[in-house]
């Protein structure tokens, strides 16, 4: 491990030649410059939150209210980047059926598509049910279980939806009693007419230990019974012998289905736990907890300087979790990230500093920054990276400790994004997590035209928490991110964690001399 008390900062003379060399060269072929067209912002009646549009896919993802008609929304607003047409013309409603095509044409073609998404509740519960009903919206059938010892003859309905908001039934569901066999019910909405078949089945079993997601000292455990009945949960170590009965107030009850967030358990720990409904147990089900697996060198005490003269936050000759863009900045003698004994334990910490990398202004804006994966290389001045490094585990937050130092933005992208306002305002930091179920690790590009980066809206992303400041802080302070999780019971393959001393960074925007220090960076599992 090296201790570093000072930058090496040399440009090489045949480097600089080079790169003032080939950013010289004029070709009289000059081809069309790459101008996107992308939608900005698009807006509809019964709209439930923001529309999704991901530049990367080209696509907007609209969630609606199920009281919106599909066949006939209503634009209210959309804008394009200017200088952008768009083919065939919008007019003042759209059919979301089916997603919709459209072409937006600057020097090139970039075909766009409109999707709308519409979620319909549907509801049905009786007296006496066991476990959830099973809906089928294609059958267009309902599927219900009652104990063996109710008569089919004497069926109560006490709740049922199958359409959108405003839909009617008929006949009146409390007035139909009989369910000896199956029965028909006509749901009306918006001038259709859907008919439904509703089926009541005796079961001899009364309650069910469904299923358990153990994460490292917290544990999801679910279960369904008869629908009244006491039901809960008993759990307890394998090495134990007295069962524990789950309190009361830690059990969430939906109609028939149950489950309960049980904290304070142990990293590697076997336990097992049974549902109960009245004097009826479920099936014996045994887990074991997840371990508590650490951030490797996240109070940054191991750093090395390369051949390249590139200082990386790992051992020589150890494996590395962090990685920098050093690789890129060291390409005309400069680092964005180094050690530093501004620290706030240990021997060192990291500095990220925002800086214009470069030399006879030729270069570019580059943000000081650090994260979990690694530089793999340039595409002309631009990096190549990959975000991510194997986990398993399922950490519920990350806290450390930080100081930052904005400057106001000088540098700002003129492209796309056009960010260009933001010049004159005080710089941000940015720091954040994310759990993903990717397949391998994500590739990151920053040049304008095969551009991609991470997104939280990413579907491959299970959990994601971050940071972001813009004050100055003399002082070391803690910070603390809670991970808010998409799933549960989705298992992560690789973990991210970014820190970057200017926001935008990702878009060469940021204030030439923004520091962020960054110090004891932990997983928290509670």
């Amino acid at each position: 491990m090296y201790s570093v008390s000072g930058k090496k900062l040399r440009i090489s003379f045949v480097t600089l030649l080079f790169v003032t060399f080939a950013w010289s060269c004029i070709k009289n072929d000059i081809p069309y410059p790459t101008v996107y067209g992308n939608f900005t912002k698009f807006e509809v009646a019964g709209q439930l939150k923001e529309a999704e549009i991901n530049t990367l896919s080209r696509t907007i993802m609209l969630s609606l209210a199920d009281t919106t008609d599909l066949s006939r929304v209503k634009i209210l607003n959309w804008n394009i980047t200017s200088d952008t047409r768009i083919s065939p013309a919008l007019n003042d409603y759209i059919d979301l059926t089916i997603p919709q095509t459209y072409i937006l044409s600057t020097y090139q073609d970039y075909k766009w598509t409109i999707t709308g998404t519409q979620t319909i509740t549907r509801v049905f519960r009786i007296e006496h049910q066991f476990e959830s009903e099973q809906i089928n919206t294609d059958q267009r059938t309902v599927i219900a279980y009652v104990p063996e010892t109710i008569p089919l003859n004497n069926i109560t309905i006490t709740e049922l939806k199958l359409g959108p908001t405003g839909s009617t039934i008929t006949p009146d569901f409390k007035t139909v009693k009989d369910f000896t066999f199956p029965q028909k019910f006509q749901v009306n909405f918006r001038g259709k007419t859907e008919e439904w078949t509703i089926y009541i089945i005796p079961t001899k079993v009364l309650v069910t230990s469904k299923s358990i997601d153990a994460w490292v000292t917290i544990a999801w455990l679910k279960g369904s019974g008869v629908l009244g009945m006491d039901n809960g949960f008993e759990m307890k170590k394998a090495s134990e012998s007295n069962w524990q009965k789950v309190d009361k107030s830690l059990i969430t009850v939906d109609g028939a289905e149950f489950s309960a967030r049980i904290s304070g358990l142990t990293p590697q720990t076997e336990y097992v736990f049974r549902a109960y409904s009245g004097e009826n147990m479920g099936s014996e089900i045994s887990f074991t907890t997840e371990s508590a697996t650490p951030i490797p060198n996240g109070g940054f005490e191991q750093w090395h300087i390369a051949s390249n003269d590139a200082q990386n936050p790992w051992e020589a000759g150890g494996s590395s979790f962090w990685d920098t863009g050093n690789g890129g900045a060291i390409l005309i003698g400069k680092n964005v990230t180094t050690s530093t004994a501004d620290k706030h334990s240990g021997q060192q910490a990291a500095q990220l500093q925002s800086q214009f990398v470069g030399a006879l202004g030729i270069g570019q804006f580059a943000a000081g920054n650090i994260f979990a994966g690694s530089f793999v290389g340039r595409d002309g001045m631009d990096g190549i990276l990959e975000f991510g490094r194997p986990y398993t585990s399922r950490p519920t937050g990350l806290k450390g400790y930080y100081k930052y130092v904005p400057k106001a933005i000088d540098y700002a992208s003129t492209t796309n994004p056009n960010l260009s306002h933001l010049k004159g305002r005080s710089d941000s930091c940015y720091i954040y997590i994310a759990l993903c179920d990717w397949d391998k690790p994500l590739e990151i590009r920053t040049k304008a035209s095969n551009r991609q980066l991470f997104s939280p809206k990413d579907p491959g992303v299970i959990a994601y928490a971050e940071f972001i400041s813009g004050s100055i802080t003399n002082t070391y302070q803690e910070f603390n991110l809670k991970l808010n999780y998409n799933a549960t019971d989705r298992k992560p393959k690789y973990i991210v964690i970014v820190a970057s001393a200017s926001k935008y960074g990702d878009y060469f925007t940021g204030g030439n001399g923004s520091i962020l220090y960054l110090d004891d960076f932990e997983l928290t599992f509670e």
